[in-house]
């Protein structure tokens, strides 16, 4: 029986997302966690791996188009093996009709033969390389897609081609030069806006312009919508504490004794995660969220480590972080923040965390600052650069490597009290790193 590639869960509060990329044809031999395509949502660009070895048999989704949870994308199985479509259930043979009626309209349109992977045809018959999206376009704007050149992959046409072409008729056709028929260029701007995935920047033509714009849109407009949210709805209280992190340093010094390789150092950043979790191990109500009029308190340590992208803020979660050594969590957290830069993130990295913390350190600009509850969680740590600083140490002044942690708790779940206790437990750890990091 034929393998459905549905459209998986990116996170709790992804309900959908866009097909971006095909990374897969028809007749591809596809093996196991091997990638097929590309899918974006507001948080994440990723690619979807199928669990199953096979050969695609068909693409039911569009690049484009944006698909639920659980939809169908795809069929993979053996080669010539027939699809058992009335085995796909309700949902799946509704959104296959649909692709199919969509198909159908666009071949009245172009006159081209209905088929998954057949190029569309032009008003003279010539056979055409085009992706999905741009056949749509060119169809919807009734363009011929044959007089258009492709900038993809072998000349394939794909969707901005045909809005370059759409845009250069229309100016033709306002300047009274020979084109297309007149008649399509009054819809092209909202044609495009409407089926662009991702708008590029937009800038003045001369270089003395006052500004660049960029959509708000993408992973930016979903941290935009989940901080408001959060701000507006949670009532935050941040605690503000310096620590003195002199033996964590040494301690980290003595571990990354004679170890070379950059990836295999422990960070700063490493031994915050890993004495954070012991401190929530030891004082779990800060754990924990609210959910509806329950308050969850977990029994598990899913430590979320926020990481910058260029576009946003992502939130990947290294799992059980309570019961991973110090060397486990740190490759851990390097493998986690990479693949968040790349884009290979799959559903289960970014999903079920239950504490999170933001390390702004590494900037060496920052000193303190207010971080944002992460809903639904109940609290976040705030991490601060590590500076010098005049203190009295044993009796006398030194100048201590001190660094300042910013804890802010939803107050509906955690009291004052409770936080205090919280940060003097996690102090206490960092002053003293070897029992957590040898427990």
């Amino acid at each position: 029986m034929a393998y459905q590639l549905l459209l998986p869960k990116f996170g709790m509060a992804m309900e959908a997302a866009k097909i971006i990329e095909w990374k897969k044809e028809i007749g591809d031999y596809i093996e196991k966690e091997e990638a097929v395509v590309v899918v974006e949502n507001e948080k994440l660009t990723n690619e979807i791996v199928s669990m199953e070895a096979g050969v695609l048999l068909r693409k039911v989704a569009l690049e484009g188009e944006t698909y639920q949870v659980g939809e169908l994308l795809a069929y993979l199985g053996e080669e010539g093996e027939a699809i058992a479509e009335a085995a796909a259930g309700g949902t799946i043979a509704a959104h296959e009709a649909q692709t199919a009626g969509q198909a159908v309209g666009q071949a009245a349109v172009t006159g081209q033969t209905i088929g998954t992977e057949a190029a569309p045809a032009s008003a003279q018959g010539k056979r055409v390389a085009a992706s999905p999206l741009a056949k749509k376009l060119a169809a919807q704007l009734g363009l011929d897609i044959a007089a258009m050149t492709g900038s993809g992959p072998g000349g394939r046409i794909e969707k901005a081609d045909v809005e370059k072409y759409a845009a250069s008729t229309k100016s033709a056709a306002v300047d009274g030069q020979p084109g297309q028929p007149t008649a399509v260029a009054a819809p092209v701007e909202t044609s495009v806006i409407a089926h662009s995935p991702s708008p590029a920047p937009r800038m003045a033509a001369d270089t003395d312009a006052e500004f660049t714009e960029t959509p708000y849109s993408g992973i930016r407009k979903a941290v935009g919508v989940n901080m408001l949210g959060a701000w507006t709805t949670v009532p935050m209280v941040t605690h503000h504490v310096k620590v003195d992190a002199g033996t964590l340093l040494d301690v980290r010094e003595a571990i990354n004794k004679g170890v070379e390789d950059k990836e295999e150092r422990v960070t700063i950043n490493d031994f915050l995660l890993k004495l954070t979790a012991a401190a929530l191990k030891l004082m779990p109500a800060v754990n924990s969220s609210l959910d509806g009029d329950r308050i969850k308190v977990y029994h598990r340590v899913h430590l979320g480590m926020a990481t910058a992208l260029d576009g946003g803020l992502i939130v990947p979660v290294i799992r059980d972080a309570d019961k991973k050594s110090l060397i486990q969590i740190s490759g851990e957290a390097k493998d986690l923040a990479a693949r968040a830069r790349n884009g290979k993130l799959r559903p289960d990295d970014v999903a079920g965390g239950t504490f999170t913390i933001s390390n702004l350190g590494g900037y060496g600009s920052v000193d303190e600052f207010t971080p944002i509850v992460n809903p639904p969680q109940a609290a976040i740590l705030g991490v601060g650069r590590v500076v010098d600083t005049p203190v009295v140490y044993h009796g006398e002044i030194q100048a201590r490597p001190m660094m300042t942690l910013s804890f802010t708790y939803d107050h509906r779940v955690i009291d004052g009290a409770v936080a205090a206790r919280f940060i003097k437990i996690l102090m206490d750890i960092i002053g003293n790193p070897f029992r957590a990091i040898c427990g």
